[in-house]
């Protein structure tokens, strides 16, 4: 996989994604427990994150974008204290992956999206920039398969860096990776064409055939973000290597 952007946050990403997390929670084929960030407790069966990237080798090249746009639509809330002009360049590049899915935009035009989101990250802090990447990956994944991963690794980062309690971030973290499962399930599942030819166009929105975003219940943390009454937990800057 190609490495991604220098960020205080790129280190949880890589052990996300990585052959295995250091602390061994990630588990293939078993169930996690949504927490508080969930409308009540409950067990929902998922996959391991690592798993993830190698499900999307199975999806042809606008499968892999529709769920990268969905990965960074979780999370695009999150930048809303952004100067204005990095939001445009992130709805952009999310917008271009969307077009992307749905076959009306080009491999190029999600190309010069993504480059803009990427530059929308350097000056955010922890959860802002991640919920940049998240976007900038999902314009990438046009043109770059591994790019989908890495957009539902900065997605959960993202939500992560958000809340500041350890059990919050957890369940904020989770409840991405679930979302992301929900979303490869339904894309397999609907057999939209081979890996690496084009694919059928896929409607990535809510109302497409993918369904909600957060198809087990908005996250308390996403709500307070679209609504603007929640700050996110201030990371200091730096990779603390």
């Amino acid at each position: 996989m190609p490495s991604q952007p220098h960020h205080p946050v790129r280190r949880a990403a890589l052990a996300t994604l990585g052959a295995a997390p250091r602390d061994g929670r990630a588990r293939a084929g078993r169930e996690i427990m949504i927490g508080r960030d969930a409308p009540k407790p409950r067990r929902i069966s998922t996959v391991a994150p690592e798993d993830i990237r190698g499900r999307l080798t199975r999806l042809p090249r606008r499968a892999v974008v529709a769920f990268a746009a969905r990965c960074a639509r979780r999370v695009q809330p999150l930048a809303h204290a952004l100067p204005q002009q990095d939001r445009d360049a992130i709805a952009r590049a999310i917008a271009s992956a969307e077009a992307f899915a749905q076959g009306t935009a080009t491999a190029d035009t999600a190309w010069a999206a993504a480059r803009a989101a990427d530059d929308a990250a350097d000056e955010a802090n922890a959860a802002r920039a991640a919920a940049a990447r998240a976007a900038d990956n999902a314009a990438r994944a046009a043109t770059d398969a591994d790019a989908a991963a890495w957009a539902a690794v900065w997605a959960a980062d993202a939500a992560a860096a958000w809340v500041a309690a350890a059990a919050r971030a957890a369940a904020a973290r989770a409840a991405t990776w679930v979302a992301a499962a929900s979303d490869l399930e339904r894309l397999i599942a609907s057999n939209p064409g081979r890996p690496g030819t084009p694919g059928a166009p896929i409607d990535p929105s809510e109302s497409g055939p993918l369904g909600p975003l957060w198809p087990h219940g908005v996250p308390e943390w996403y709500t307070e973000a679209a609504t603007g009454t929640g700050t996110p937990h201030e990371e200091p800057s730096g990779d603390a290597d």
